[in-house]
């Protein structure tokens, strides 16, 4: 007798994983439960039971992990593309990027990049894009990333990702060809923007690279010296000064563009705005943490939880620049009547 799931009744894990501790199909299961999702594509309690499955897939089943996470990868591609903003299927994706290598998140970076660009809407796209980044700086950081996977678990990463949108920056160190790539999905981002005005996902997607730049920046990790693309600034000649006086700049001409107010997209304004209000709040209260580096191996899982020192505002900003970039922005809020009172 089969195993029943009953979307809706919480009960898909237990009635499941009754029947199959007597048995050992567990493969046969697996299509069982791809079927069903071709049906009921957004239930929470069939995904949560396809996480067990796959675990214990993982331990009792003679298949490689790579060919279990490429089937994984392709029904969460399915689902995803099936159902848009399916939050249950990309947080399934991102629970498999921990047991990625550097060779399959290079591959997951541009297909999320395609993806992105088809689906503008989609913000858990661009979320799971943050994961990868972050997934890819700590495993830039050992001594043979070709082969290792990351020391850190879904939700190290996901509390990382939240603290940098917050504006807490981590000393990370990560390698030339990295911090290169980075800089030209963050350049990436800017023509987004541009091209596709008054999606506010790629502005709260913004925040996560340049904060993830300045952090690369404060560990001294720089490129080699190659620009991106004709006529854009190499990643090894910015700082995190330098980084926030050309978003600021950024910024001034978006609320300029009069095209944005007197045609059609007033939201790209009000984006733009809230991004400078972000960037005020964050040069005037930002703490940047700093990885203990006495040892030659970093510990990726801690970084995420613990700094061994903290710095103060000026390791980001010199004060005199910190205090002009501070008046200007207050100054040009006020004039244009965006300053909103927030808690």
């Amino acid at each position: 007798m089969p195993p029943t799931i009953r979307p809706g009744t919480g009960g898909a894990e237990c009635y499941g994983s009754v029947a199959i501790l007597h048995s050992q199909d567990l493969l046969a299961e697996r299509v069982f439960v791809d079927l069903v999702l071709t049906k009921h594509l957004k239930k929470a309690e069939i995904w949560l039971y396809r996480k067990w499955l796959f675990d214990l897939l993982r331990d009792r089943v003679d298949i490689s992990l790579s060919t279990l996470l490429d089937h994984e990868l392709a029904v969460c591609s399915q689902t995803s593309t099936e159902y848009l903003r399916n939050y249950y299927s990309w947080s399934h994706r991102i629970s498999l990027v921990p047991l990625f290598d550097n060779h399959r998140l290079q591959n997951e970076l541009t297909w999320s990049l395609k993806f992105s660009r088809s689906h503008l809407a989609d913000r858990c796209c661009l979320h799971y894009r943050e994961q990868l980044w972050l997934a890819a700086t700590l495993l830039s950081a050992r001594s043979d990333p070709s082969s290792a996977r990351i020391d850190a678990d879904e939700r190290t990463l996901t509390s990382l990702g939240d603290r940098l949108q917050r504006g807490q920056l981590f000393d990370l160190r990560c390698s030339p060809a990295l911090s290169e790539s980075l800089f030209e999905a963050f350049e990436q981002t800017t023509q987004l923007c541009e091209l596709y005005a008054g999606h506010e996902g790629l502005w709260y997607h913004r925040r996560f690279l340049l904060a993830l730049l300045c952090s690369v920046a404060l560990s001294g990790s720089s490129g080699d010296g190659k620009h991106s693309s004709a006529g854009a600034t190499p990643s090894s000649s910015l700082t995190p000064a330098a980084l926030l006086a050309e978003e600021v700049d950024r910024c001034v001409a978006a609320l300029d563009d009069q095209r944005l107010v007197n045609i059609r997209l007033p939201a790209q304004h009000e984006f733009a705005s809230d991004h400078l209000l972000w960037l005020l709040r964050w040069t005037a209260a930002s703490r940047v943490s700093a990885c203990d580096r006495s040892n030659s191996e970093p510990d990726e899982t801690a970084a995420g939880h613990r700094a061994s020192k903290e710095l103060g505002a000026t390791r980001l900003l010199d004060s005199s620049h910190r205090e002009n970039l501070e008046h200007t922005l207050k100054v040009y809020l006020q004039c244009a009547g965006v300053v909103r009172s927030r808690r």
